[in-house]
Formats: structure tokens, C-alpha cells, sequence
């Protein structure tokens, strides 16, 4: 297991080899430094922000908008993971399919999971809503067919089941892998 100690190196590694690849920057260092390390199932969620925001406190100098970058607690591995990424539920889905390799056995099981669990959880009406947004090709009455399955302990029908298939396919998540094993300088 990587030490969050060794993590830090490895991301402010990532962050100096990234800015010196920048032709324009005028500066020696990154403008961004560490500014907070968590603990994840992968690893370690590590957090950037701008060093002049650090040191001063002026918001011009605050980074907006940026994810954190997660260290894979095996290898030692650096993934960039933008915000937009960051909120998407399936970002660690898609982490785990594409740099560990794992396939789910299948693809619909996890949405009809999900639905259910917040059936079970926040009820009918959080549970509908929780589907239009995963299947928003759904029409409603299909998604209130879809919900009732899950709540008669049926799966829904195989109709069902391919019509809520995502708009964005998972290979739209965008993780940016900065280092790594076969990155390494």
C-alpha cells in the first residue's frame, strides 16, 4: 500500500513534470501545490489548489473547478479526475473497468441495483427520480412501469432494461492518467 507520505510525492512529481511540459509558463515551480490528502477505496483522493490562493487568501488566485487527483493505493498510478467526472456516480465504475480491468458480469444490473437501493431508501419518488436522470430516454410512464417492478421484487422487462441504457457511454468518463508504472520517467 502506497503511504499518503509517498501519494503527496508522487502527485507534486506529476504536478512539476506537467507544468514544465507548459512552453509558455515563466515559472520554475507548479502554481499548484497539495492543499489536502483523504483516504479512498483506491488509494488516495489528493486535492490541488493555486499556492498564491494558499499563501494569500485572494480569491484571483483560487483554482475553481478543479477535481482531485486520485493515487492508486497498489501501484503508486496518478489519475487526473475533472470535476465534471468527480460528480458523476460511475467515474470509480469506469476507474475500475478501464485501469483494473474489472467487467461487470452485466451492464443494465448496476442501474436497476442503484434504483432499487433508493427505493428501498428515499422511496418511490426519489427512486423515479434517480432513473430519469441515469435513463432520461425513458418516458414517464415507462419509468413509472420500471419502478413498480423493482417494487413488486420483479426486474423490470428487457424493454425496459435496454431503453435505459445511458446517453453517455462510460468511456466518456474522463479520468487523465498522469503517471504511472509505464508513465514513469
Amino acid at each position: 500500500m502506497i503511504s499518503k507520505e509517498r501519494a503527496v510525492e508522487l502527485v507534486e512529481q506529476a504536478l512539476l513534470r506537467e507544468h514544465q511540459g507548459r512552453p509558455l509558463s515563466q515559472d520554475t515551480v507548479p502554481p499548484e501545490v497539495v492543499s489536502g490528502v483523504a483516504r479512498h477505496e483506491f488509494g488516495w483522493l489528493v486535492s490541488t489548489q493555486s499556492r498564491a490562493w494558499l499563501e494569500t487568501g485572494d480569491s484571483r488566485h483560487l483554482i475553481v473547478g478543479g477535481g482531485p487527483i486520485l493515487v492508486d493505493g497498489e501501484d503508486g498510478s496518478v489519475y487526473m479526475i475533472p470535476i465534471v467526472t468527480f460528480k458523476m456516480e460511475n467515474w470509480q465504475d469506469e476507474y475500475r473497468r478501464r485501469f483494473k480491468g474489472h467487467t461487470p458480469s452485466n451492464a443494465k444490473a448496476p442501474l436497476s441495483a442503484h434504483v432499487a437501493q433508493i427505493l428501498a431508501d428515499k422511496g418511490r419518488l426519489a427512486a423515479l427520480r434517480a432513473l430519469r436522470q441515469q435513463a432520461p430516454t425513458l418516458e414517464l410512464e415507462q419509468a413509472l412501469t420500471y419502478v413498480s417492478a423493482l417494487e413488486r421484487g420483479d426486474a423490470p422487462s428487457r424493454e425496459l432494461v435496454a431503453l435505459s441504457e445511458p446517453d453517455v457511454p462510460p468511456s466518456e468518463v474522463s479520468l487523465i492518467q498522469m503517471a504511472g508504472p509505464d508513465l514513469r520517467p
